[in-house]
Order: C-alpha cells, then structure tokens, then sequence
C-alpha cells in the first residue's frame, strides 16, 4: 500500500494568518515523479507560466501547460510528475478559516467548481485578459504581505475572494457547466449543517437523521466530496470551535467544555490533547504569549 504523506500548513512569512503566496523559479523535489503521493490541510492555488508535465489528483490527471491554474482542496491526494527544468510558478495556500472572517456565508468556499467538481478536470487555463487580472491581484497579495501591516489580511482576504470568483466564474465557461446548476448536494447540506449544529450535534447519525440518508452514505458522499469523511470533518470543526472560544473568549475550560457539549471538562481536554498534543490551557498559554510579543515588537 502506497504511504500517504501529510502536509500540514505553515506560513514562510511569519504573518498572523493562515495564508502563504509564493513563487516557484525552480523544481521542487515533491514535484519530481519518484515521490509519494501526498495530502495537506490547506487549500492551494497554483498558477503555472511555463511548465510540462502533469499532477495525479485523486484518481484525476491533468496534463500541465503553459498559463495552467490547478485548484487543489484539502486533503486531495496528490502525485507530480513535472519535467520542466526551470519551473516557473507562483501559488496561494491558505486555510478555510482564513476567508470566514471576511464571509458570511462559511460555505462559499464549498460551492466553488474549480474546487470541488469530481467529475470535471480541477484545472483552467484562462483568457489572456482573465489570466492578466489574476495575476495583477496575485502581484498585489504578494506586495501586501511583503510590505504587512495590522490591516493587511483584509486587503488580501478580498484580493484572494476577488480571485477565486473570477477563476470560478472562468472555470464554469471554460468546462461548459451550467452556472445555476443547484450545489446544494447532500455534502453541501452536511457542511452547513455542520455550521449550525456544531456545539450540539458531533455524530455522523446526527447529521444523516437530519439529511435522511445512512451514517454509511454520509460518510462516502462527504469523503468523495472533501476528500475525508463526515466523522473527521466533524472532528476538526469541533476542534476549530474549541480553539476559537480558547482564544477570543475568557471562559474557562469547564464554561466551554459545558457549551460545547462535553459530559466533564477532563473529556474536552483529553479529547483537546488527543488531536493538538496540547492541554487547552497550553494551548491558550502559548497564543497569549506570542501575541504579547508580537504586539509588544509592533509597539517600538
């Protein structure tokens, strides 16, 4: 059986954000056809100027040319095979929290073709003129984040939504689809389902009670859709809400293990540690310091 390896997020320049932008003037090795297929947690825009080869995503390949975009999601399974020498790139990577402050609507991301139509190639080479557009708004993020200051994300949290509009809107045109085709599949639903019922509903039978459909159904839609299953999206949305209310509020472990549905407070932190390696008060701890630091840098 072929290893899967697990790419988490990390962003190279030191920004308070889930986002990276970044460009890539020579062949990565994970790039090379000798590595292992591999998965991230992040979702990942890439833009290719001149480039030959191709990527495996999933069960999917995708010839790459000159001007291809690739749109890859979390935890698609992913094997390059590029034989370009000199690849010339540039990408955005950034996780689905990084938009929620910017939207409303937490499923925007979800209802997006270029990101999430299985049974379409995940790729686009765009019109000069969309394709220059594009690129602008990347050149803009680039500057933004070169030249970071406490507003930044906003400006870039809307450079980045104005792109993945344009591409999305490029991308339904360029494969012929039906722009008001409904998306609201049984994943769909889930996700927002998720959104509303995350603090009292953590079981995949809660959810498929509500979409009247099996726990084992659930899970195969959910894991074709998002490339995991509906028992670890609830996992990492229940993990998400623990570490916003750890952060942006001062209750104690006990208040939000309460609120969160959690029978003691000693199974929220078991539960915390299980899945981050940390205590909930280390957790807390550690963001605390860092972010006094950080303002304290700021303020000389």
């Amino acid at each position: 059986m072929t290893n899967i390896r697990k790419v988490r997020f990390k962003n190279k320049q030191g920004a308070e954000i889930p986002f990276s932008v970044g460009y890539f003037q020579q062949t990565p090795t994970y790039f090379m056809e000798d590595t292992t297929p591999y998965q991230t947690n992040f979702y990942e825009v890439i833009f290719f100027h001149e480039v030959e080869g191709s990527i495996c995503l999933d069960q999917q390949s995708i010839r790459l040319e000159n001007n291809t975009m690739i749109f890859i999601s979390p935890y698609r399974k992913r094997k390059w095979s590029i034989t370009t020498p000199h690849l010339k790139a540039q990408f955005l990577r950034f996780e689905d929290v990084f938009l929620h402050e910017l939207l409303v609507d937490k499923t925007f991301l979800d209802r997006l073709n270029c990101f999430f139509k299985p049974q379409v190639p995940l790729y686009l080479r765009p019109e000069h003129e969309v394709f220059h557009k594009i690129n602008n708004a990347c050149m803009e993020i680039w500057g933004e984040m070169e030249r970071y200051q406490p507003d930044s994300p906003h400006i870039v949290r809307s450079l980045v939504y104005f792109i993945l509009t344009t591409a999305n809107r490029e991308y339904t045109q360029f494969h012929q689809l039906d722009a008001s085709e409904p998306c609201d599949n049984c994943a769909l639903r889930f996700k927002r389902l998720l959104e509303e019922h995350i603090t009292t509903k953590q079981q995949v039978e809660d959810y498929a009670t509500l979409l009247n459909t099996s726990r084992v159904t659930l899970n195969k839609i959910v894991k074709q859709h998002y490339g995991i299953t509906a028992s670890d999206m609830i996992r990492q949305r229940l993990l998400q809400e623990m570490k916003d209310r750890l952060l942006h509020t001062e209750k104690n472990i006990t208040e939000i293990a309460f609120e969160l549905n959690f029978p003691e407070a000693s199974h929220f932190v078991r539960f915390f540690k299980q899945h981050t390696e940390q205590t909930p008060k280390e957790f807390r701890q550690y963001y605390q310091k860092r972010n006094s630091f950080i303002e304290m840098v700021k303020s000389r």
